[in-house]
C-alpha cells in the first residue's frame, strides 16, 4: 500500500514535529487523481476530538471562478 506523507520512508515523525512546532497544518491522504489542475480554494474541517494530535476531515476543494 502506497502512503503520502511528509517525510522520508520510515522518518516521517521527525518531520511532522517539525512542521506542527511552526504551526503549520498537515493534509495527508487527499486523492487529487481527479483535480485539473489550476487555482483552488481549499476548505478542511477536522473533527474537534478531545485529547488527539490529528483527526480525519472532510476536505472540499472549490474552483476559483475569474
Amino acid at each position: 500500500m502506497e502512503r503520502q506523507t511528509v517525510g522520508p520512508d520510515g522518518d516521517t515523525k521527525g518531520v511532522h514535529e517539525i512542521l506542527l512546532g511552526a504551526d503549520m497544518a498537515l493534509i495527508e491522504g487527499l486523492c487529487l487523481d481527479g483535480v485539473e489542475p489550476g487555482d483552488y480554494f481549499l476548505c478542511a474541517q477536522p473533527l474537534k476530538l478531545a485529547g488527539v494530535e490529528g483527526s480525519p476531515c472532510r476536505a472540499v476543494l472549490i474552483k476559483e471562478v475569474e
